[in-house]
């Protein structure tokens, strides 16, 4: 669900952050979630049976553990610096509807400033490389907005929306030396 005046950016240059991985650190909040349901942190969540997932993404997509969150200053100042050049900021999440006053709360708290956020419709199971590409796809085709940049800390993400428009630059968050061997520029 998109909220805020789309209108507003329309003639902008338009950079998008993605939230979780990319503006907040969410690692302690996924350590506890994992822990809760029994599950060593530093497991990959990918490689348990599929109802140990569906109770990690519960707990993990819920208040439970929201407030151990923490910012990641240095893209929040690029942010901030950004808004106060005039560029349209865009913040998009994969994050359901249900958690918007949550997350509008750490926007707040961590001075985080944007003119558009967009949230996943609450039951919306698509992975975050649909989801985000259908909406940054809905942003450009529709309200015809000029996005020159897209942030994120997930490489499925940032391939689609760069195969997809390779005009935009792909900015991405992640730390990996051999993603950034492939052409993803780390901030």
């Amino acid at each position: 669900m998109i909220e805020g005046d789309v209108g507003k950016l329309v003639g902008k240059q338009i950079i998008v952050f993605d939230i979780d991985g990319t503006l907040i650190n969410v690692s302690k909040r996924l350590h506890a979630s994992m822990r809760d349901i029994g599950l060593d942190p530093y497991k990959s969540i990918h490689k348990v049976s599929s109802n140990l997932r569906r109770r990690f993404w519960k707990i993990f997509l819920s208040k439970k553990y929201i407030d151990l969150d923490e910012p990641i200053n240095e893209t929040i100042e690029y942010v901030r610096k950004l808004y106060s050049d005039n560029y349209g900021i865009i913040l998009i999440t994969g994050r359901p509807e249900r958690l918007k006053k949550e997350t509008k709360e750490q926007l707040r708290k961590f001075n985080i400033p944007y003119h558009i956020l967009i949230m996943r419709n609450d039951g919306d199971m698509r992975s975050d490389k649909v989801y985000k590409l259908e909406a940054i796809s809905k942003l450009i085709e529709e309200y015809e907005l000029n996005i020159v940049e897209y942030h994120d800390d997930d490489l499925e993400v940032l391939t689609s929306v760069r195969s997809r428009y390779p005009y935009i630059k792909a900015i991405y968050h992640g730390r990996r030396t051999e993603d950034i061997l492939r052409g993803f520029t780390p901030l």
